[in-house]
């Protein structure tokens, strides 16, 4: 049985102190019915209790346990005068009662609790991308319209960090920034090293712009690894400075995506951070895409600005180069293959968690690259999941384009480059056996059917395993259908041999009957038929 506890609650409007019981498992919520009913009060959920000491609104659904010792020493009773606050962490939105008054720091504490999270090191509130200090209140940030905003809970590199970044000359020149090295070291190194700070790395940048302008016919681009000398003369050049003319060091787009693949991979922490690696896991694991994006989408706000930003470019520019892979023979899936275990990496690196993330770590950025306009910029998701059927015959020309047939049913999964020689775009989708690839949109048309159900057409077919009896009936049916086949094609045979037999046989006739009709006219009629020859 639980031990049975008991605390005095401070009730201002009768200026005493009211004795409650409890137990370890009593809800705060519970506590104040228990005092509203002693004390005659009506409308017990217009009441909350707070800890005076530190100015704290505990809340209703946990446990009086559940808080530190030192915030139970005075506890009141009081008309509560919260506001609801709404803070997005770890991709999930959470709903919390907050005092304007109290400061920010035990607003965290509350949401370790509600998230069932430790407070990280390095993690702050943020409103607008500006960080909250944690020492002041609402009030004192000039946070007007609490209940209008929402705020990010997230990994954050402080303003401290970056001018670190810039290290000044011992010799006290303003100007002359030591260099430092940018690969096997944090994000941030990359963004303080110029003349100011920036949200992208320079090396990204310059990189995306060279593969776009010289890559984009390369084949098996991002696939194919560049020279190793040619790469490592590159890394050391930016581990010297920004100011990297790659023209002059290779003309090959090969050694290009090798390098930016490298810088991403040596990161010692990677662009998608550490932190977030199981919220990437659980979304991952959703069934439907309907489903993965808008919490992937809250959940990409929860990056560091410079971290946000880096992603966000590099997804548009990797989907840019997926829409040549008529080309470069690189679909979306494989770029993400090869880009997702540099961006996403598990806290446990050991080989097993190595080779089962491979899947995630590919699925997140597909997701990533194909669904980059919706996730990084504003709008809802207006077209997941449409399912669309054949309206006309379609037959696929080119590598990665599937048939179209009348009355087959696709699911359209994106929609892409609009085409130059036709009025349509050119949609990625799946059909009914799974098979992806694109479609031309002018030749089909949405299903209006309400009833339709996306789900199970979605859903991945499992393959019938086929028994060795039922192969054996199967070749039995398919020589069957050859003999038969063959039967129709001797039968067809002879009947043209008949056919041909008869022709020849009418032929005969008619020359034997020419030579009575001759013989007749000339006994008849012999001087007309000898003037006619």
């Amino acid at each position: 049985m639980s031990s049975v506890l008991q605390i005095n609650i401070h009730f201002p409007f009768s200026n005493k102190r009211t004795p409650i019981t409890f137990t370890p498992t009593t809800l705060v919520q519970d506590i104040i019915h228990m005092v509203c009913k002693k004390n005659q009060k009506k409308k017990p959920e217009t009441f909350g209790l707070f800890c005076a000491d530190d100015s704290f609104w505990l809340e209703n659904q946990f446990t009086l346990m559940s808080y530190k010792p030192w915030f139970l020493k005075k506890i009141e009773i009081k008309k509560i005068q919260t506001k609801e606050i709404k803070i997005l962490a770890y991709g999930e939105i959470y709903s919390i009662n907050v005092d304007e008054s109290s400061p920010i720091s035990q607003i965290l504490e509350i949401l370790s609790k509600v998230s069932n999270k430790t407070i990280v090191t390095g993690f702050v509130l943020t409103y607008n991308d500006k960080i909250l200090d944690r020492k002041l209140t609402f009030e004192e940030s000039g946070i007007e319209d609490l209940e209008k905003t929402t705020f990010v809970y997230k990994q954050e590199i402080f303003p401290t960090l970056l001018k670190k970044a810039q290290i000044k000359s011992k010799k006290g020149k303003k100007n002359l920034l030591v260099t430092q090295k940018i690969f096997g070291c944090d994000l941030v190194h990359s963004l303080g090293r110029g003349s100011k700070i920036v949200d992208v790395p320079p090396i990204v940048t310059m990189s995306m712009e060279f593969i776009e302008k010289y890559g984009l016919k390369t084949r098996g681009i991002y696939r194919i690894s560049g020279s190793i000398m040619n790469v490592q003369n590159l890394v050391q050049q930016f581990d010297s400075t920004d100011e990297v003319n790659l023209l002059e060091f290779t003309k090959s787009a090969t050694d290009v995506t090798s390098l930016l693949k490298q810088y991403f991979r040596d990161l010692s922490e990677p662009l998608l951070t550490y932190s977030l690696y199981s919220t990437f896991v659980k979304i991952h694991n959703m069934k439907y895409i309907w489903e993965q994006l808008p919490k992937l989408k809250l959940l990409l706000k929860c990056l560091p600005k410079p971290n946000y930003e880096t992603i966000k470019v590099l997804s548009k520019h990797i989907h840019f180069v997926s829409l040549q892979s008529h080309v470069t023979k690189m679909p979306i899936d494989n770029l993400a293959l090869l880009m997702g275990p540099n961006l996403l990496k598990n806290p446990k690196s050991d080989m097993e968690s190595m080779i089962n993330d491979t899947k995630i770590q590919c699925g997140i950025a597909t997701l990533l690259f194909e669904h980059y306009e919706y996730l990084f910029f504003e709008g809802e998701i207006n077209f997941w999941p449409i399912i669309v059927k054949g309206k006309y015959e379609y037959l696929n020309n080119q590598e990665g384009e599937l048939p179209v047939h009348i009355d087959e049913f696709f699911a359209v999964l994106s929609k892409g480059q609009q085409s130059e020689t036709e009025k349509a775009e050119w949609w990625t989708v799946k059909n009914a056996t799974g098979e992806r690839g694109f479609i031309p949109s002018n030749y089909v048309i949405a299903v209006e059917d309400p009833d339709f159900d996306f789900e199970e057409f979605l859903k991945p077919k499992k393959k019938k395993r086929i028994t060795v009896t039922e192969r054996m009936e199967a070749l039995r049916e398919k020589m069957g259908r050859v003999n038969q086949a063959i039967l129709d094609i001797e039968n067809a045979s002879q009947k043209v041999e008949q056919k041909s037999n008869q022709l020849e046989i009418t032929l005969e006739e008619q020359i034997k009957l020419r030579t009575q009709l001759e013989q007749f006219l000339q006994k008849q009629f012999p001087e007309e038929f000898e003037k006619n020859l």
